[in-house]
């Protein structure tokens, strides 16, 4: 730290006249580097830190000796010979995914977050009125003057007003000229200080999910919304947002790993402490579901009925969803009892003829979807059961009509009208016998 106090020194010993402006922006450009790195687990006292920290001052001391003390400079210089020292003394190498500052001032790799916080947070200890702009994929700063708004595409060394054409090499016979684009500017919009500095943490965010790190990203969320708390309402609103889309990711992570009950537990936990909200609640309504489809799976119908009753209420699982959830432990409930009938070894059913246990089935099932009308399957088993029960009618019939014994075959078909009205096959049996 003793090199870090020199420095300072040596910065207010160069400007005789260091005003309160100056002063409070070089403490905002610092608090920019710092606030970035401990957001994302960077300890004060460590070398990652002290490094960083170190080289800012350092660059920013040798910036104010070498240019920003020219008073002859106009902002718009200013900030365009800004972006090249920091490309001539910290930036080096794109890479898409590396956010960090601690990471760019050791290693002078960078991407579009970094690179922003690097170049706002040097304007801004010159005094320059610099702002982040960011789109769904990109980050960029905006040079304000007293007339003018001129971007700043902080990912290349050229690129201090982008979309303008400018020389930027010239020999004996040939000037070189370079325009970069304006990419992935549509959307674009104004965010605080904070929130720029807050970026890579969203970011790391967004990479403990991808590594199933859910509590991790939760933890980190939860810091980055208590930073941005005295933002604006829009940008604490869209903190607590990815806040939210942190904690429905790892009720994701959970409920695929078959833990239903922590899951829920987890999505009314987040809907107890901010609302409940529409994405919050349809996972909630999948979970649930998803919960009583591992029940009807394993045919464990006691189970469901008990989860069932822990999680109703109405106060985080919809109607809608309740419903569907409900249905689908009644339908496993019956079939589960259709299949005793149709298949018992011992008890009453074993007892019964093939055809006693499609006619017992299908009065089961039809019995049921009258109590049960939102269950349309148990009407499809309903139906199912009596052409099985109409069948075995037919071929009893057939079976006695063979052997001549039309009365008793006629016995047969009349019950079994009499069971079964709606049977086509059994009218036309009657009426090929009545002939």
């Amino acid at each position: 730290m003793k090199k870090i106090c020199f420095i300072i020194a040596v910065v207010f010993f160069s400007c005789a006249a260091v005003s309160a402006d100056e002063v409070s922006d070089i403490a905002e450009a610092r608090a920019l580097i710092e606030d970035s790195m401990t957001l994302c687990g960077v300890e004060r006292d460590s070398s990652e830190f002290t490094a960083a920290i170190e080289d800012f001052e350092l660059f920013t001391a040798t910036l104010n000796e070498t240019v920003t003390s020219d008073d002859s400079l106009s902002d718009e210089e200013l900030a365009e010979i800004i972006l090249t020292f920091v490309y001539d003394n910290v930036l080096r190498n794109y890479q898409l995914n590396q956010s960090f500052v601690d990471r760019a001032f050791s290693t002078g790799v960078y991407n579009c977050v970094s690179s922003s916080i690097i170049y706002a947070a040097f304007a801004k200890s010159a005094g320059l009125d610099v702002r982040a702009q960011v789109t769904k994929d990109h980050c960029f700063i905006t040079l304000y003057t007293g007339t003018k708004k001129i971007d700043v595409e902080t990912t290349n060394p050229y690129g201090f007003n982008p979309g303008v054409k400018k020389a930027v090499a010239k020999n004996a016979n040939m000037t070189h000229y370079v325009t970069v684009p304006k990419r992935y500017y549509n959307g674009r919009k104004e965010v605080s200080t904070k929130m720029l500095a807050s970026l890579p943490a969203r970011n790391l965010m967004s990479s403990l999910t991808d590594r199933s790190m859910d509590e991790e990203a939760e933890e980190l969320a939860l810091r980055r919304m208590d930073y941005l708390s005295e933002c604006s309402e829009a940008e604490k609103e869209e903190a607590l947002n990815d806040y939210i889309l942190c904690v429905r990711n790892h009720a994701v992570t959970l409920d695929r790993a078959g833990k239903p009950e922590q899951s829920l537990e987890l999505l009314e936990n987040l809907m107890d402490s901010y609302g409940v909200r529409r994405a919050i609640s349809k996972d909630y309504d999948d979970f649930y579901y998803n919960a009583m489809a591992r029940f009807y799976n394993n045919r464990d119908f006691e189970g469901g009925w008990a989860f069932i009753h822990r999680h109703d209420g109405g106060k985080y699982v919809s109607i809608e969803g309740f419903n569907k959830a409900n249905d689908m432990m009644i339908l496993g409930w019956n079939e589960s009892f259709f299949d005793k009938i149709l298949n018992s070894t011992e008890g009453k059913y074993a007892q019964m003829s093939q055809e006693e246990r499609y006619l017992t089935a299908a009065k089961a099932a039809a019995s049921a979807y009258k109590d049960n009308p939102s269950v349309r399957e148990l009407k499809k088993y309903s139906d199912t059961f009596y052409r099985n029960y109409g069948v075995c009618v037919h071929n009893n019939f057939a079976e006695l009509a063979n052997a001549g014994k039309y009365e008793e075959a006629r016995a047969v078909l009349e019950l079994g009208l009499k069971n079964y009205p709606d049977s086509a096959n059994l009218k036309r049996d009657l009426k090929s016998l009545n002939r």
